[in-house]
Protein backbone atom coordinates (compact mmCIF):
# COMPACT_ATOMS: atom_id res chain seq x y z
CA UNK A 1 0.00 0.00 0.00
CA UNK A 2 1.57 3.23 -0.85
CA UNK A 3 -1.06 5.62 -0.19
CA UNK A 4 -1.98 6.98 3.55
CA UNK A 5 -5.06 8.88 4.41
CA UNK A 6 -4.77 12.37 5.55
CA UNK A 7 -7.95 14.82 6.64
CA UNK A 8 -8.17 19.20 6.97
CA UNK A 9 -11.22 20.35 8.48
CA UNK A 10 -14.52 19.36 7.13
CA UNK A 11 -13.59 16.54 6.22
CA UNK A 12 -11.03 13.71 4.19
CA UNK A 13 -10.18 15.44 1.38
CA UNK A 14 -7.47 13.22 -0.27
CA UNK A 15 -5.04 10.58 0.20
CA UNK A 16 -1.35 10.97 0.58
CA UNK A 17 1.87 8.44 0.10
CA UNK A 18 3.99 6.86 1.94
CA UNK A 19 6.75 9.38 1.75
CA UNK A 20 4.22 12.35 2.94
CA UNK A 21 3.04 9.70 5.72
CA UNK A 22 6.67 9.33 6.75
CA UNK A 23 7.20 13.30 6.58
CA UNK A 24 4.84 13.65 9.01
CA UNK A 25 5.66 10.47 11.21
CA UNK A 26 4.43 11.04 14.91
CA UNK A 27 7.13 10.66 17.48
CA UNK A 28 7.83 7.76 18.22
CA UNK A 29 8.42 8.00 22.01
CA UNK A 30 4.66 9.40 23.15
CA UNK A 31 1.03 8.37 22.24
CA UNK A 32 0.87 12.47 22.01
CA UNK A 33 0.09 14.12 19.12
CA UNK A 34 2.84 16.49 18.61
CA UNK A 35 2.36 20.12 17.09
CA UNK A 36 1.86 20.79 13.26
CA UNK A 37 1.07 16.29 13.11
CA UNK A 38 -2.97 17.54 13.37
CA UNK A 39 -3.60 16.54 9.45
CA UNK A 40 -1.89 13.29 9.29
CA UNK A 41 -4.30 10.46 9.51
CA UNK A 42 -3.92 6.82 9.72
CA UNK A 43 -1.94 4.56 6.82
CA UNK A 44 -3.95 2.68 4.75
CA UNK A 45 -6.66 3.98 2.80
CA UNK A 46 -9.23 1.73 3.57
CA UNK A 47 -9.79 3.55 6.75
CA UNK A 48 -11.74 6.35 4.27
CA UNK A 49 -15.14 4.44 4.52
CA UNK A 50 -14.78 4.02 8.42
CA UNK A 51 -17.72 6.00 9.69
CA UNK A 52 -16.31 6.36 13.49
CA UNK A 53 -12.83 7.80 11.82
CA UNK A 54 -15.20 10.28 9.72
CA UNK A 55 -16.70 11.53 12.93
CA UNK A 56 -14.17 11.94 14.31
CA UNK A 57 -12.85 14.12 11.30
CA UNK A 58 -16.27 16.11 11.68
CA UNK A 59 -15.38 16.68 15.35
CA UNK A 60 -12.06 18.31 14.10
CA UNK A 61 -13.18 20.49 11.73
CA UNK A 62 -16.09 21.51 13.91
CA UNK A 63 -13.72 22.24 17.09
CA UNK A 64 -10.59 22.95 15.07
CA UNK A 65 -8.27 20.83 17.48
CA UNK A 66 -8.19 17.26 18.45
CA UNK A 67 -10.00 17.01 21.88
CA UNK A 68 -7.84 17.15 24.83
CA UNK A 69 -8.08 15.61 28.33
CA UNK A 70 -8.48 18.37 30.33
CA UNK A 71 -4.70 19.52 31.66
CA UNK A 72 -2.69 17.35 29.22
CA UNK A 73 -2.14 16.78 25.70
CA UNK A 74 -3.34 13.21 25.29
CA UNK A 75 -6.53 12.52 23.52
CA UNK A 76 -9.38 11.21 24.91
CA UNK A 77 -11.88 9.28 22.98
CA UNK A 78 -15.35 7.40 23.33
CA UNK A 79 -14.36 3.71 25.11
CA UNK A 80 -14.44 0.85 23.49
CA UNK A 81 -17.86 -1.16 22.53
CA UNK A 82 -18.21 -4.77 23.50
CA UNK A 83 -18.94 -5.54 19.54
CA UNK A 84 -15.59 -3.67 18.86
CA UNK A 85 -13.55 -5.24 21.51
CA UNK A 86 -14.65 -8.53 20.00
CA UNK A 87 -13.51 -7.96 16.33
CA UNK A 88 -10.59 -6.76 17.75
CA UNK A 89 -9.11 -9.45 19.46
CA UNK A 90 -10.11 -11.54 16.86
CA UNK A 91 -8.11 -9.40 14.05
CA UNK A 92 -5.49 -9.25 16.92
CA UNK A 93 -5.34 -13.04 16.64
CA UNK A 94 -5.59 -13.08 13.19
CA UNK A 95 -2.79 -10.60 12.79
CA UNK A 96 -0.42 -12.61 15.40
CA UNK A 97 -0.96 -15.46 14.01
CA UNK A 98 -0.51 -15.05 10.64
CA UNK A 99 3.00 -12.64 10.92
CA UNK A 100 4.63 -13.58 14.28
CA UNK A 101 3.24 -17.07 14.08
CA UNK A 102 1.55 -17.38 18.04
CA UNK A 103 -0.54 -20.32 18.05
CA UNK A 104 -3.71 -19.30 18.80
CA UNK A 105 -6.84 -21.51 18.68
CA UNK A 106 -5.19 -24.72 18.04
CA UNK A 107 -4.58 -27.67 20.50
CA UNK A 108 -1.78 -26.90 22.88
CA UNK A 109 -1.77 -23.54 21.14
CA UNK A 110 -2.42 -19.83 23.53
CA UNK A 111 -6.06 -20.10 25.09
CA UNK A 112 -8.46 -17.50 23.60
CA UNK A 113 -9.18 -15.77 27.06
CA UNK A 114 -5.50 -14.75 27.97
CA UNK A 115 -5.53 -11.59 25.71
CA UNK A 116 -6.83 -8.28 26.95
CA UNK A 117 -7.86 -5.52 25.04
CA UNK A 118 -5.79 -2.25 26.81
CA UNK A 119 -5.70 1.44 26.33
CA UNK A 120 -1.87 1.28 26.04
CA UNK A 121 1.59 -0.66 26.01
CA UNK A 122 3.03 2.38 28.46
CA UNK A 123 -0.15 1.61 30.94
CA UNK A 124 -0.12 -1.88 30.93
CA UNK A 125 3.64 -2.26 32.02
CA UNK A 126 3.14 0.49 34.11
CA UNK A 127 0.20 -1.74 35.38
CA UNK A 128 1.90 -4.95 35.95
CA UNK A 129 4.88 -3.24 37.63
CA UNK A 130 2.70 -2.34 40.34
CA UNK A 131 0.97 -5.13 40.49
CA UNK A 132 4.86 -7.46 40.69
CA UNK A 133 5.74 -4.94 43.19
CA UNK A 134 3.03 -4.80 45.71
CA UNK A 135 5.59 -5.71 48.66
CA UNK A 136 7.82 -2.54 47.63
CA UNK A 137 10.38 -5.09 47.43
CA UNK A 138 10.46 -6.10 43.44
CA UNK A 139 13.61 -4.90 41.58
CA UNK A 140 13.11 -3.81 38.06
CA UNK A 141 15.64 -5.24 35.65
CA UNK A 142 16.06 -3.26 31.89
CA UNK A 143 18.53 -4.48 29.35
CA UNK A 144 20.18 -0.76 28.03
CA UNK A 145 19.71 1.19 26.08
CA UNK A 146 16.21 1.01 26.30
CA UNK A 147 13.16 3.30 26.10
CA UNK A 148 12.94 5.91 28.34
CA UNK A 149 9.47 5.47 29.46
CA UNK A 150 10.61 2.53 30.77
CA UNK A 151 13.42 3.77 32.80
CA UNK A 152 10.94 6.93 33.73
CA UNK A 153 8.44 4.20 34.56
CA UNK A 154 10.33 2.33 37.17
CA UNK A 155 11.95 5.86 38.97
CA UNK A 156 8.16 6.68 39.10
CA UNK A 157 8.16 4.15 41.90
CA UNK A 158 11.02 6.13 43.69
CA UNK A 159 13.32 3.05 42.51
CA UNK A 160 16.48 3.26 40.59
CA UNK A 161 16.59 0.93 37.22
CA UNK A 162 18.89 -1.95 37.61
CA UNK A 163 20.77 -2.12 34.36
CA UNK A 164 22.28 -5.09 32.48
CA UNK A 165 24.11 -3.18 29.55
CA UNK A 166 24.28 -4.75 25.85
CA UNK A 167 27.84 -4.36 24.33
CA UNK A 168 27.95 -2.69 21.13
CA UNK A 169 30.96 -4.86 19.73
CA UNK A 170 32.19 -4.57 15.39
CA UNK A 171 29.71 -6.62 14.50
CA UNK A 172 26.48 -5.28 16.01
CA UNK A 173 25.00 -5.11 19.37
CA UNK A 174 24.93 -8.49 21.85
CA UNK A 175 23.40 -9.37 24.61
CA UNK A 176 25.72 -10.30 27.49
CA UNK A 177 23.66 -12.83 29.23
CA UNK A 178 26.48 -13.67 32.00
CA UNK A 179 26.08 -10.61 33.22
CA UNK A 180 21.73 -10.71 33.19
CA UNK A 181 22.05 -13.84 35.22
CA UNK A 182 24.58 -12.50 38.29
CA UNK A 183 22.14 -9.81 38.36
CA UNK A 184 19.24 -11.64 38.71
CA UNK A 185 17.35 -12.28 41.77
CA UNK A 186 14.60 -14.02 43.43
CA UNK A 187 11.08 -11.39 43.11
CA UNK A 188 12.94 -10.04 39.79
CA UNK A 189 11.11 -8.46 37.14
CA UNK A 190 12.76 -8.05 33.48
CA UNK A 191 11.27 -5.56 31.65
CA UNK A 192 12.46 -6.44 27.87
CA UNK A 193 11.87 -3.97 24.81
CA UNK A 194 11.43 -6.58 21.36
CA UNK A 195 12.84 -5.30 18.84
CA UNK A 196 15.10 -2.99 21.15
CA UNK A 197 14.57 0.91 21.24
CA UNK A 198 16.98 2.40 20.30
CA UNK A 199 18.87 0.36 18.71
CA UNK A 200 17.02 -1.85 16.80
CA UNK A 201 18.30 -5.42 18.16
CA UNK A 202 15.82 -8.25 17.22
CA UNK A 203 16.10 -11.19 19.98
CA UNK A 204 16.60 -14.06 18.37
CA UNK A 205 14.48 -17.51 19.55
CA UNK A 206 17.85 -18.54 21.12
CA UNK A 207 18.05 -15.59 22.95
CA UNK A 208 14.49 -15.33 24.57
CA UNK A 209 15.00 -19.36 24.94
CA UNK A 210 18.12 -18.59 27.17
CA UNK A 211 16.39 -15.20 28.99
CA UNK A 212 13.67 -17.76 29.98
CA UNK A 213 15.81 -20.29 31.29
CA UNK A 214 17.69 -18.29 33.41
CA UNK A 215 14.83 -16.09 34.79
CA UNK A 216 13.55 -19.32 35.47
CA UNK A 217 16.16 -20.64 37.65
CA UNK A 218 16.24 -17.24 39.54
CA UNK A 219 12.12 -17.26 39.91
CA UNK A 220 12.38 -13.68 38.19
CA UNK A 221 8.82 -12.18 36.37
CA UNK A 222 9.20 -10.81 32.67
CA UNK A 223 7.30 -7.78 30.99
CA UNK A 224 7.78 -7.91 27.11
CA UNK A 225 7.32 -4.62 25.47
CA UNK A 226 6.91 -5.80 21.51
CA UNK A 227 5.42 -2.71 20.28
CA UNK A 228 7.93 -2.62 17.49
CA UNK A 229 7.51 -6.01 16.30
CA UNK A 230 5.71 -5.23 12.99
CA UNK A 231 8.48 -3.08 11.98
CA UNK A 232 11.91 -5.85 11.61
CA UNK A 233 13.21 -4.75 7.98
CA UNK A 234 16.50 -6.87 8.23
CA UNK A 235 15.24 -9.45 5.71
CA UNK A 236 17.69 -11.95 7.93
CA UNK A 237 15.30 -11.14 10.81
CA UNK A 238 12.61 -12.08 12.34
CA UNK A 239 10.27 -11.06 15.30
CA UNK A 240 9.59 -13.83 17.94
CA UNK A 241 7.10 -13.29 20.80
CA UNK A 242 8.72 -14.20 23.89
CA UNK A 243 4.87 -15.32 24.63
CA UNK A 244 5.16 -17.83 22.74
CA UNK A 245 8.55 -19.52 23.53
CA UNK A 246 7.58 -19.26 27.51
CA UNK A 247 4.64 -21.06 26.56
CA UNK A 248 6.45 -23.54 24.67
CA UNK A 249 8.85 -24.00 27.99
CA UNK A 250 6.46 -23.93 30.53
CA UNK A 251 7.30 -20.60 32.01
CA UNK A 252 4.13 -18.35 30.40
CA UNK A 253 2.62 -17.35 34.06
CA UNK A 254 5.47 -15.50 34.47
CA UNK A 255 5.33 -13.96 31.08
CA UNK A 256 3.47 -10.93 30.67
CA UNK A 257 3.43 -9.69 26.69
CA UNK A 258 2.44 -6.38 25.22
CA UNK A 259 1.37 -5.40 21.76
CA UNK A 260 0.01 -2.73 18.97
CA UNK A 261 -0.31 -2.30 15.95
CA UNK A 262 0.21 1.20 16.07
CA UNK A 263 3.93 1.85 15.36
CA UNK A 264 3.47 0.00 12.04
CA UNK A 265 0.08 1.73 10.73
CA UNK A 266 1.06 5.19 12.85
CA UNK A 267 -1.79 5.10 15.22
CA UNK A 268 0.11 4.92 18.14
CA UNK A 269 -1.45 8.76 19.01
CA UNK A 270 -4.99 6.55 19.64
CA UNK A 271 -5.18 4.64 22.65
CA UNK A 272 -5.39 0.55 22.08
CA UNK A 273 -3.44 -2.35 22.19
CA UNK A 274 -3.05 -5.64 23.63
CA UNK A 275 -2.00 -7.67 27.13
CA UNK A 276 -1.47 -11.41 26.61
CA UNK A 277 -1.29 -12.11 30.37
CA UNK A 278 -1.37 -16.15 30.82
CA UNK A 279 -1.52 -15.60 35.26
CA UNK A 280 -4.85 -15.65 36.21
CA UNK A 281 -4.36 -14.02 39.40
CA UNK A 282 -2.38 -11.10 37.18
CA UNK A 283 -5.04 -10.62 34.79
CA UNK A 284 -7.89 -10.49 37.10
CA UNK A 285 -6.05 -7.66 39.00
CA UNK A 286 -5.44 -6.08 35.39
CA UNK A 287 -9.37 -6.12 34.81
CA UNK A 288 -10.87 -5.31 37.93
CA UNK A 289 -8.72 -3.30 40.08
CA UNK A 290 -7.32 -0.42 37.13
CA UNK A 291 -9.20 2.00 35.02
CA UNK A 292 -8.23 1.26 31.58
CA UNK A 293 -9.90 3.02 28.43
CA UNK A 294 -9.34 1.34 24.97
CA UNK A 295 -10.24 3.72 22.14
CA UNK A 296 -13.05 2.66 20.16
CA UNK A 297 -11.80 4.75 16.89
CA UNK A 298 -8.21 3.00 17.67
CA UNK A 299 -9.78 -0.74 17.52
CA UNK A 300 -11.36 0.01 14.80
CA UNK A 301 -8.91 1.78 12.36
CA UNK A 302 -6.58 -1.30 13.61
CA UNK A 303 -9.14 -3.66 12.46
CA UNK A 304 -9.65 -2.29 9.07
CA UNK A 305 -6.05 -1.90 8.39
CA UNK A 306 -5.26 -5.52 9.35
CA UNK A 307 -8.26 -6.71 7.30
CA UNK A 308 -7.15 -4.89 4.09
CA UNK A 309 -3.99 -3.73 2.91
CA UNK A 310 -2.16 -3.66 6.10
CA UNK A 311 0.25 -6.98 4.66
CA UNK A 312 1.17 -4.87 1.46
CA UNK A 313 1.08 -1.31 3.81
CA UNK A 314 3.97 -2.74 6.37
CA UNK A 315 5.71 -5.01 3.51
CA UNK A 316 6.25 -1.41 1.93
CA UNK A 317 7.21 0.72 5.25
CA UNK A 318 9.85 -1.85 5.89
CA UNK A 319 11.54 -1.62 2.34
CA UNK A 320 11.50 2.22 2.63
CA UNK A 321 12.75 1.75 6.13
CA UNK A 322 15.15 -0.07 5.31
CA UNK A 323 17.15 2.08 2.80
CA UNK A 324 16.59 5.34 4.92
CA UNK A 325 18.96 3.31 7.06
CA UNK A 326 20.96 2.15 5.07
CA UNK A 327 21.52 5.65 3.96
CA UNK A 328 22.02 7.04 7.04
CA UNK A 329 24.76 4.73 8.32
CA UNK A 330 26.61 5.92 5.49
CA UNK A 331 26.04 9.11 6.39
CA UNK A 332 27.07 9.02 10.06
CA UNK A 333 30.27 6.44 9.21
CA UNK A 334 31.59 9.14 7.07
CA UNK A 335 31.81 11.42 9.23
CA UNK A 336 33.75 8.78 11.80
CA UNK A 337 30.58 7.78 13.55
CA UNK A 338 30.69 4.41 15.65
CA UNK A 339 26.98 3.46 13.87
CA UNK A 340 25.31 -0.32 12.99
CA UNK A 341 22.57 -1.15 10.71
CA UNK A 342 19.55 -1.65 12.93
CA UNK A 343 17.57 -4.50 12.32
CA UNK A 344 14.24 -3.00 13.22
CA UNK A 345 12.35 0.05 14.48
CA UNK A 346 12.40 3.42 12.62
CA UNK A 347 15.02 4.64 15.11
CA UNK A 348 19.05 4.13 15.01
CA UNK A 349 21.21 4.50 18.00
CA UNK A 350 24.90 6.24 16.81
CA UNK A 351 27.84 6.77 19.05
CA UNK A 352 29.41 10.13 18.83
CA UNK A 353 32.29 9.65 20.94
CA UNK A 354 34.75 10.35 18.21
CA UNK A 355 33.15 13.03 16.31
CA UNK A 356 33.49 17.05 16.11
CA UNK A 357 30.30 19.01 15.29
CA UNK A 358 30.81 22.63 13.86
CA UNK A 359 28.49 24.98 14.13
CA UNK A 360 28.56 29.27 13.17
CA UNK A 361 32.40 29.09 13.44
CA UNK A 362 31.98 26.95 16.47
CA UNK A 363 33.48 23.72 16.98
CA UNK A 364 32.06 21.84 19.58
CA UNK A 365 33.90 19.69 21.82
CA UNK A 366 34.06 16.29 21.31
CA UNK A 367 30.28 15.17 22.08
CA UNK A 368 31.88 12.65 24.23
CA UNK A 369 32.40 15.00 26.64
CA UNK A 370 29.54 17.08 25.98
CA UNK A 371 27.42 14.40 26.64
CA UNK A 372 29.12 13.56 29.97
CA UNK A 373 28.63 16.91 31.34
CA UNK A 374 25.67 18.71 31.83
CA UNK A 375 26.73 22.49 31.36
CA UNK A 376 26.55 23.56 27.54
CA UNK A 377 24.36 20.33 26.59
CA UNK A 378 20.91 22.49 26.93
CA UNK A 379 22.25 25.35 24.67
CA UNK A 380 24.67 24.17 21.93
CA UNK A 381 23.48 20.92 21.17
CA UNK A 382 19.56 22.23 20.49
CA UNK A 383 20.45 25.17 18.70
CA UNK A 384 22.45 22.31 16.35
CA UNK A 385 19.32 20.47 15.78
CA UNK A 386 17.08 23.55 15.22
CA UNK A 387 19.65 25.15 12.08
CA UNK A 388 19.99 21.75 10.58
CA UNK A 389 16.52 20.40 11.24
CA UNK A 390 17.46 17.11 12.58
CA UNK A 391 15.81 15.68 16.16
CA UNK A 392 18.08 13.52 18.34
CA UNK A 393 17.29 12.27 21.41
CA UNK A 394 20.01 12.18 23.56
CA UNK A 395 21.95 8.76 25.22
CA UNK A 396 21.27 9.44 28.58
CA UNK A 397 17.64 9.17 28.41
CA UNK A 398 18.03 5.24 27.20
CA UNK A 399 20.52 4.70 29.96
CA UNK A 400 23.73 4.91 27.69
CA UNK A 401 25.77 8.08 27.78
CA UNK A 402 27.46 8.62 24.66
CA UNK A 403 24.92 7.83 21.78
CA UNK A 404 22.03 9.93 20.03
CA UNK A 405 18.73 8.31 18.58
CA UNK A 406 18.00 9.73 15.14
CA UNK A 407 14.55 8.73 14.11
CA UNK A 408 14.75 7.74 9.78
CA UNK A 409 10.88 7.63 10.04
CA UNK A 410 10.49 10.31 7.03
CA UNK A 411 10.88 10.07 3.30
CA UNK A 412 14.65 9.59 1.86
CA UNK A 413 14.96 12.52 -0.01
CA UNK A 414 14.03 15.10 3.77
CA UNK A 415 16.75 12.44 5.52
CA UNK A 416 19.36 12.95 2.64
CA UNK A 417 19.06 16.83 2.38
CA UNK A 418 19.18 17.01 6.00
CA UNK A 419 22.70 14.36 6.80
CA UNK A 420 24.26 15.59 3.57
CA UNK A 421 23.38 19.16 5.89
CA UNK A 422 24.75 17.65 8.90
CA UNK A 423 27.85 16.26 6.96
CA UNK A 424 28.98 19.10 4.92
CA UNK A 425 28.72 21.55 7.87
CA UNK A 426 31.38 18.68 9.60
CA UNK A 427 33.53 18.84 7.41
CA UNK A 428 33.85 22.84 6.63
CA UNK A 429 34.44 22.92 10.15
CA UNK A 430 37.27 20.03 10.14
CA UNK A 431 38.58 22.34 7.53
CA UNK A 432 39.14 25.09 9.20
CA UNK A 433 40.87 22.90 12.54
Amino acid sequence: MDEANTHEPGGISRTRGLDELLDDNLNPDTVEIPAGADRLMPSPASVQSNPTLQQYDREKGRHGQYSWVPGERRVAFNPITDETRAAYTAGVKQWLSEHHDMPFDIDGGIPDDLMMVRQSVSKSYRDLMDIYDRDGRARFITITPTYPGILSAVRERNKEPVAVPMHDTDQGWTLDLRALEHTLRPGDVLILTNPNNPNGYVYTEGDLRQIIALCKKHDVKIISDDVWSDQVHDPAKRHVPIATVAWEMGYANNVSWLFSTGKAFNTAYIPCSVAVVPNAEVRQQLQSGYDDQPSELGSQLAIDTMRSDGDEYVRGLNQRLRKNAELAVSIFREMGCRVHMPESTSVMFIQLNDVVVGHRNVIMRKLASVFHRKSGVDQSIPELMKELKIGFGMGERFGLPGYIRLNIGCPYSVLESRLTRLRNSWQAQMRKT
